[in-house]
């Protein structure tokens, strides 16, 4: 009695009529990846029980109207990544169908009867199709729970008639507005609508879910025109995910943020963040998870951070950072995982990750990083954790890296790390680890802790002309260095996020047309192994 067939793969180019009649028992069809191109009517005639039919990856491009009719048990439908450009008639006679996949099609429209005996259909994936708008189409599958209009051109969207909807998506679509009638869907647990020109974001508007678990409103219009408005998230008091990312902010929405105290997962990653207030995560402390990557942070927000007493994860990854000092996180005792991936770091200092006594993994991937310090490691800890440090930095084993090789390799240190060598030549490619200790080794005369000296910059210029202020660096083995300026940037050599500024290879920074805010003490700052020097230089602007 044969229940299955898989025909997946199998050079098919059509299916005869009455294909599967004798074969009254079968329960689960799979005919994907085949060239089909049209499913006929009656194919599936004498089979009346099948649950399960996948007809996905076929190069369909139409199917006749009524083609399964006669499919009352049928529970699953996967017509995904076909060419067809249209449902019509299609999918009658299908009662008891709960799941409908028609997601990367060539979809333009729907008729108002395409789903109509889809009465008992629980998820719909329409997504990456070419719809612009829906109509009355979607009206009245009141069973629908998970509904996916992802990567369409929609420019409207409504919700009446769908009052079970739980999880919906419509992110990368042409909406100019919030969907209508979000009051219908109360039992909403997951709602996106980003990536989306919504040109209006009224306070309240989505107070009616108040069961909404994650809301994600990234890449609005509405928002990085005019911000998040204090209001724009009242009601929603089970919210635990909030995501507002790509909406070119500037600031934290704080006052925006009081209304969702209880969430425990926030992004605000990929926006323009330049600096974070003491106060702007204090009404969300209980937030476990926050991401904050891709943003202009020059330097860790350490008193911004404080507030956090369940902060497990933080992701500060691509944002310019360039050094990070002592104790910078000491105050995150429940921190597990810590990302500074592709955040331009070209210097951690001895104690940057003390006080982390729950991390599991921090990431330095794709850094300027050349060396670290001994004493990174010298914390104590009662499990290992993972450093995540070899790929995208160009690691020299030389003197430098002794202390740390050295630390490493203690037996029963906590740290678990993998880096390989970029130079000098002779170690290229090779693992710190297998390199002798007395065979790190630097070429310097007398090693010494780095000097400073910033005589010879500007002490004076106009407003719209350029500085130069210079930072002439001693010590051997050579040094890391970067600038920090009245405006709180911190800039090292060959770092091209701040526009009009530039550290050049002798470690003058150039200022090619100042502006008010630039007047104010400059700070090199350098750093080896053995040490860190700093000298200040005080740029005064004159305005005519």
């Amino acid at each position: 009695m044969l229940r299955e067939v898989y025909l997946k793969s199998a050079g098919l180019t059509k299916l005869q009529t009455a294909s599967f009649s004798n074969l009254k028992n079968l329960v689960i069809v799979d005919v994907s990846k085949n060239e089909i191109d049209n499913i006929r009517a009656n194919i599936f005639t004498g089979s009346l029980k099948i649950q399960t039919l996948n007809l996905s990856n076929s190069q369909i491009k139409s199917i006749e109207p009524r083609a399964f009719e006669t499919q009352d048990e049928m529970l699953f439908l996967m017509l995904d990544h076909n060419m067809l450009v249209s449902a019509r008639s299609a999918l009658l006679g299908l009662k008891n169908l709960l799941t409908l996949a028609l997601n990367d099609n060539e979809i333009e429209f729907l008729n108002e009867d395409d789903f109509k005996d889809l009465v008992m259909l629980n998820s719909l994936d329409l997504s990456n199709n070419e719809l612009m708008d829906t109509g009355n189409a979607l009206a009245n599958l009141r069973s629908l729970g998970s509904l996916n209009l992802n990567n369409n051109r929609l420019t409207k969207l409504s919700f009446q008639g769908m009052p079970l909807l739980t999880d919906i998506s419509v992110s990368n679509n042409l909406l100019q507005s919030i969907p209508e009638r979000l009051d219908v869907i109360t039992y909403a647990r997951i709602l996106d609508i980003s990536n989306n020109p919504i040109q209006s974001l009224p306070g309240g508007r989505f107070a009616s879910l108040n069961s909404l678990l994650k809301l994600d409103i990234s890449n609005i219009s509405a928002i990085q025109d005019g911000g998040l408005a204090p209001d724009a998230l009242t009601g929603l008091h089970s919210l635990v995910e909030l995501r507002v990312e790509r909406n070119e902010l500037s600031k934290v929405p704080s006052n925006a943020l009081s209304a969702v105290k209880q969430i425990e997962i926030l992004s605000l990653s990929h926006n323009k963040i330049e600096t974070l207030d003491e106060n702007d995560f204090v009404s969300v402390s209980n937030v476990s998870n926050l991401q904050l990557a891709n943003n202009m942070l020059a330097m860790v927000p350490v008193k911004s951070l404080r507030p956090f007493t369940n902060l497990t994860q933080l992701d500060l990854s691509g944002n310019p950072l360039v050094h990070i000092p002592d104790w910078s996180f000491g105050n995150l005792t429940t921190l597990s995982s810590l990302r500074l991936s592709n955040a331009k770091l070209s210097i951690i200092d001895p104690a940057a990750f003390h006080g982390l006594k729950s991390v599991h993994s921090i990431d330095v991937t794709n850094n300027n990083l050349t060396w670290l310090p001994g004493d990174l490691l010298k914390y104590d800890r009662a499990f290992p954790f993972y450093l995540y440090a070899d790929q995208g930095n160009r690691w020299y084993c030389d003197c430098q890296m002794k202390p740390f090789s050295q630390a490493v390799n203690v037996p029963g240190q906590s740290v678990i790390t993998n880096i390989h060598c970029s130079g000098p030549e002779k170690y290229k490619g090779r693992n710190l680890g297998d390199i002798p200790l007395a065979n790190l080794t630097c070429d310097c005369e007398h090693q010494e802790a780095p000097s400073v000296d910033t005589s010879g910059s500007d002490n004076s210029t106009a407003v719209g002309q350029p500085a130069k202020l210079r930072c002439k660096v001693g010590g051997c083995p050579t040094a890391h260095l970067f600038w920090t300026t009245p405006r709180g940037f911190v800039i090292s050599p060959h770092l091209t996020e701040y526009t009009g500024y530039d550290v050049q290879d002798d470690g003058t920074l150039v200022i090619m047309a100042t502006v008010v805010e630039d007047a104010g003490n400059y700070t090199c700052t350098a750093a080896n192994y053995l040490g860190k020097a700093e000298q200040s230089h005080k740029l005064k602007l004159d305005i005519y």
